[in-house]
């Protein structure tokens, strides 16, 4: 196996238990702000372009 797939693999590894070791966080924090995200959804409320808020390029 060369380096490369070896360190993809391990990032995968990594990622897959990070996501099982914190669903209960992240399932939280999807429960407590799907209900503001459809809020803001229902009321045709956009985020600020980024020349809206000063970070013209």
């Amino acid at each position: 196996m060369s380096e490369s797939m070896e360190v993809e693999r391990n990032l995968a590894e990594r990622l897959k238990a990070g996501a099982i070791a914190n669903w209960d966080r992240d399932l939280a924090m999807a429960r407590e702000w799907f209900p503001v995200e459809e809020e803001v959804a229902i009321a045709g409320v956009r985020e600020p372009a980024c020349h809206d808020v000063g970070f013209a390029p």
